[in-house]
């Protein structure tokens, strides 16, 4: 959280200052999307946002400071519960990662983000700290299914991650696809099949738990 949107007397978030930090960026993230790179400047950004350009000044350093907040106030993954099976993980986390790229403004301005990246080291740094995060929480899950039995010993973890996870962006970001609980279920079960997982040992603890949902996870982020 920047220090700038905390009140000196504690954690609370002054609610002005709130305000107009979720103000700015919004208005950063806008300009991001329709405009590109090149064209988000502060200039552009203060504009947008209603704000003097002098309080963009006071609380970043650089432009790609700034979209390096924006971008991450939209990107909030939940924890899997890790009580549950790793079929029940991994279910969780995909569909999670659906919703964000069909319904929230992570997944809106992701496009732009992406193509920034080609021009901001500090963006392509940051993304890359944000998709290694991310794998390592896949990755986890994988590990513990292995150690729990669920999932085969000899599973290589890169690429049945790359086989869980690529589909979602290529349905979304390429075709313009909806990805439904069922097609995420469906995706899960092939790829398990793929990769030699004996689906009735993987997904037996799985249907006994009943339907997942996305909401049912513990608060976390992915930053």
């Amino acid at each position: 959280m920047h220090t700038w949107a905390v009140k000196v007397t504690g954690e609370r978030l002054d609610p002005r200052q709130a305000r107009t930090r979720a103000r700015v960026y919004a208005a950063a993230l806008d300009v991001l999307r329709r405009q590109g790179i090149g064209a988000t400047t502060f200039d552009a950004i203060a504009q947008q946002a209603g704000v003097a350009r002098s309080t963009l000044y006071r609380n970043w350093a650089t432009r790609d400071d700034l979209l390096t907040e924006a971008i991450e106030e939209q990107a909030l993954f939940p924890v899997p519960p890790s009580d549950e099976p790793a079929f029940v993980r991994l279910e969780i986390a995909l569909r999670q990662i659906a919703t964000a790229l069909s319904s929230t403004n992570w997944g809106w301005i992701l496009p732009a983000a992406l193509a920034a990246t080609d021009a901001s080291p500090v963006l392509l740094e940051r993304y890359r700290s944000f998709t290694s995060t991310r794998r390592v929480a896949f990755t986890a899950i994988v590990s513990d299914g292995k150690t729990a039995g669920e999932l085969p010993p000899a599973l290589d973890n890169d690429d049945f991650i790359d086989a869980l996870v690529g589909p979602l962006f290529y349905r979304r970001l390429i075709r313009q696809l909806p990805t439904s609980p069922a097609w995420v279920r469906n995706h899960l079960q092939r790829t398990l099949a793929a990769f030699g997982a004996d689906l009735s040992t993987v997904t037996g603890a799985g249907a006994r738990t009943g339907a997942v949902g996305v909401g049912s996870a513990r608060s976390g982020t992915a930053q």
